[in-house]
């Protein structure tokens, strides 16, 4: 599975935002895993972005490269926090 946490810094006045953070992603044993770092630009609904491979553990030591993705914000809630999903490009 993937979890990647991280910051979110929407401007709602100017209808902007920048996000970023890290991920981690395991294999389904959860024995191996791939360490990530993303970040994203865009308006308040849709950021467009990099996820950079930076490590891993097993079968993922060593593992390095890029890829782009388009995070998608589903809700801004009420405690200033909001959720979504993203989906990278293959």
């Amino acid at each position: 599975g993937w979890k990647c946490p991280g910051f979110n810094g929407l401007d709602f006045n100017n209808k902007k935002n920048k996000a970023g953070g890290h991920c981690i992603f395991s294999d389904p044993s959860g024995a191996d895993q791939a360490y990530a770092s993303w970040q994203c630009q865009g308006d308040t609904v849709v950021c467009h972005g990099t996820l950079e491979y930076i490590g891993g553990t097993g079968k993922y030591q060593g593992i390095s490269g890029s890829n782009t993705f388009v995070g998608h914000i589903g809700m801004n809630w009420p405690d200033g926090t909001a959720s979504g999903y993203s989906t990278i490009n293959r």
